[in-house]
């Protein structure tokens, strides 16, 4: 029988007061004991494996609640581009990746996640590559099927093939992996698929999520059928023979329209939410997912988490695409989101504090994934899904407040180790699933191909 004790100046169950001098106690990859060190001793017999992490912190892994693994070799791509011209680059680019190119990217992006101390992802994918690469990696995810469709009569053809992907992503998903649904965005999916969609993922029980008020370009194309979207996009895709009706009302009220509210349903960025928005995704129970460090980088705004939260809704984050964020950190995602609403409210005494944050990025994140169960805190019979973090450096001494500690001052170079079900994936620098080099070397020589095609 597999037993590990972890043991730091600190543990972090979230749904409890931080420990002082605390242990965990892992068997066969299940948490059976949480507490102060001293206590937590009591159950151990002479046959565990102890791992002491000294001045460093213990809490579970975080949860990403939306990438893109397969845009990891566009990172940066946003670096000079407005959100519509990002997103065009983005479509022009990415079919032209070969399927071994869509993994070695996958990988990248798994590897990173996991170096930074995410240890479940919400991914999107439109080959299953990234379900390739996140099985390789030991991750746990969710992993999405991209849909993409404008033409109204492809409704059959559209749950056909979703079908078949579907099949295909479970036959090759590992254990701790869940498969879901994803119709991409209101100016990529007909109204017609995006309901066919909703029907087939309430009958399945699956879930879905799409993203959603991304911004100002959105909203003004869902509204009125104009920005790029209306025109130079959808002419990118062969969509300009399809007739788009403008809606004449928001993206929420759209889709309440078309009954895709309806179900297990995660909006994903919601950027730019109207009062009445809001109270749509309170009566539908939407979960919520806030990109805010890309939406704000794209100039598309970013999610009022503070409103949000007054509302009692699932709430999670997450770093979207790399090519939009820059990178998988997810301590990056919180202190900069906390930092945008402070700024934003221009006052400290704001709605959401440190450890309202890494709830999202913990209890909230398994919530929005239907995964809270067995994950998202530190709790016996929940799956040791579990970082370390280090508190030693000079940037982290002293540590006045723990989860202040963590939001601010921490960042992916302090995770120490990372393991999914008891099983380490990433300790001491090292990646234990996965050799880093090789896949950084094919994913360095497809970048350079990628500078080429947008100089």
């Amino acid at each position: 029988m597999s037993r590990i004790l972890l043991t730091a100046d600190w543990v972090l169950p979230v749904t409890s007061d931080p420990i002082l001098d605390g242990a965990v106690l892992v068997e066969e990859g299940t948490i059976k004991a949480v507490g102060p060190r001293e206590e937590v001793m009591r159950h151990v017999s002479d046959d565990v494996e102890i791992k002491e992490f000294g001045d460093a912190a213990l809490l579970p892994g975080l949860v990403n609640c939306h990438t893109h693994l397969e845009h990891s070799v566009m990172r940066g791509l946003a670096d000079t581009y407005p959100f519509v011209e990002w997103l065009m680059n983005l479509a022009r680019l990415s079919p032209e990746l070969s399927h071994e190119q869509r993994v070695n990217s996958a990988r990248l992006g798994a590897l990173e996640a996991i170096s930074s101390g995410t240890t479940t992802v919400a991914d999107v994918t439109r080959d299953g590559s990234s379900v390739e690469a996140i099985t390789e990696a030991g991750l746990r995810a969710v992993v999405f099927q991209e849909v993409r469709e404008m033409d109204p009569k492809a409704v059959d053809s559209v749950l056909s093939d979703v079908d078949k992907r579907l099949n295909h992503s479970r036959d090759i998903a590992g254990k701790n992996i869940e498969i879901a649904l994803f119709p991409d965005a209101p100016y990529a999916v007909a109204p017609q698929i995006y309901k066919a969609l909703s029907k087939y993922s309430r009958e399945s029980d699956l879930l879905m999520a799409t993203h959603l008020a991304t911004g100002s370009a959105e909203r003004e194309f869902v509204m009125y059928g104009s920005t790029r979207l209306g025109t130079d996009y959808r002419d990118m895709f062969g969509w300009g023979d399809h007739m788009w009706q403008p809606m004449g009302v928001p993206s929420l009220k759209y889709l309440e329209q078309w009954d895709v509210l309806d179900g297990k349903l995660i909006a994903m960025n919601v950027a730019r939410l109207s009062d009445q928005d809001l109270e749509l995704l309170m009566k539908y129970k939407v979960r919520v997912v806030a990109c805010c460090r890309a939406s704000a980088k794209l100039g598309a705004g970013f999610a009022p988490l503070g409103r949000l939260s007054r509302r009692d809704m699932r709430l999670g984050l997450g770093t979207e695409s790399v090519s939009a964020s820059n990178n998988m950190d997810m301590f990056d995602e919180m202190r900069i989101s906390l930092l945008l609403h402070r700024g934003a409210a221009e006052r400290v005494e704001f709605d959401l504090f440190a450890s309202d944050y890494l709830w999202m990025a913990t209890m909230g994140g398994a919530s929005v994934l239907g995964l809270d169960d067995k994950i998202g805190s530190l709790e016996p019979g929940k799956s040791a899904d579990i970082i370390a973090v280090d508190f030693s450096e000079s940037h982290q001494t002293p540590v006045r407040e723990v989860n202040s500690a963590l939001v601010y001052g921490t960042n992916e170079q302090d995770i120490m180790m990372s393991m999914v079900d008891g099983t380490v994936l990433f300790e001491n620098e090292l990646h234990m699933t996965m050799d880093e080099i090789p896949v950084i070397r094919a994913c360095d020589e497809v970048s350079r191909e990628i500078r080429n095609k947008l100089n």
